[in-house]
């Protein structure tokens, strides 16, 4: 199955004293070669990394290095999951307040839809974009955001987009680290490079052919590595497995520039997308209902 692997370096890490001139000169002669810039490797550790590349032989072993990555990436898969959302019909989930101001309602629309307005890759470095903190409150996660007077929304992150008063979507936020360390426990066997879903979003669809189109649009993005696929909506799925719960989940990786300046292009995420009356059952009473299925499953 596909696994988090470390990018490709050369060179050895260490001092300059503990690595030969004419080995240093030869990982200047290698990388030379290639016309992509060598990252996260400082002269003074005589080790470089390749960006975009995977060495399959070193997958990673640290739950710390899986989730500074993941925290990295996240951003950046929000403005791509609105991307793709926007050229396939797909649906996010909003949730409003109440018309008597009390509660709330949850929707799913398209973007254009709820904001009267298109979402581009042209609109990425316009965005806002704000995570919640542990604390409840809401932090920054590039130069780019505004808005800290929005509130945070529980359980989820939210998207401000800046020219349009705060629409607020509700993200999924990064899996929560005792729930990584009982997957990799149970299910991985102390595995950390199997865990794939730590960064994970979803787009919600009315129709089987809308879902369908949205999987070309990301099979077609340049930027986009897919790594592997798990189509639920199979008849040959047995929905044993996961109670009746069926969706087509991506697991792939994001080559942008962004991602491979900070080391993170190598970090498998999960997209997952899921038709409407699948999206409405994920309810908070539906999740600890499937909770109590999995730990009985020791999953």
């Amino acid at each position: 199955g596909s696994r988090q692997n470390i990018s490709t370096g050369t060179g050895y890490v260490g001092s300059s004293d503990q690595q030969s001139s004419a080995t240093q000169e030869a990982n200047r002669a290698a990388h030379a070669e290639d016309s992509r810039p060598a990252l996260l490797g400082p002269d003074f550790l005589n080790y470089t990394t390749m960006p975009g590349t995977v060495d399959s032989s070193n997958p990673v072993t640290s739950l710390d290095q899986l989730y500074l990555q993941a925290s990295g990436m996240m951003p950046t898969l929000i403005t791509y999951v609105l991307k793709w959302a926007s050229k396939s019909h797909g649906l996010l989930h909003y949730r409003r307040v109440s018309a008597n101001g009390r509660g709330h309602e949850d929707t799913w629309e398209t973007w254009e839809n709820a904001t009267g307005a298109s979402f581009s890759a042209d609109d990425v470095d316009n965005a806002v974009v704000n995570m919640p903190d542990d604390s409840g409150g809401l932090q920054r996660t590039s130069s780019h955001l505004v808005g800290e007077g929005a509130e945070s929304l529980g359980p989820t992150a939210s998207f401000f987009p800046e020219l349009l008063g705060g629409v607020p979507v509700r993200f999924a936020k990064i899996k929560a680290p005792e729930r990584a360390s009982e997957k990799v426990l149970r299910s991985y066997k102390g595995d950390v490079s199997r865990l794939l879903d730590i960064c994970r979003q979803s787009i919600v669809f009315e129709t089987v052919e809308d879902l369908t189109k949205c999987l070309q649009v990301i099979a077609s993005d340049s930027a986009v590595k897919i790594m592997r696929v798990k189509n639920r909506l199979s008849t040959t799925y047995d929905t044993d497995a996961t109670a009746g719960y069926r969706d087509v989940a991506l697991n792939l990786r994001i080559l942008s520039d962004d991602l491979c300046r900070i080391g993170c292009e190598t970090h498998v995420c999960e997209v997952q997308l899921l038709l409407l009356d699948f999206a409405r059952a994920k309810t908070l009473s539906g999740h600890n209902r499937y909770v109590m299925f999995r730990n009985f499953r020791g999953e």
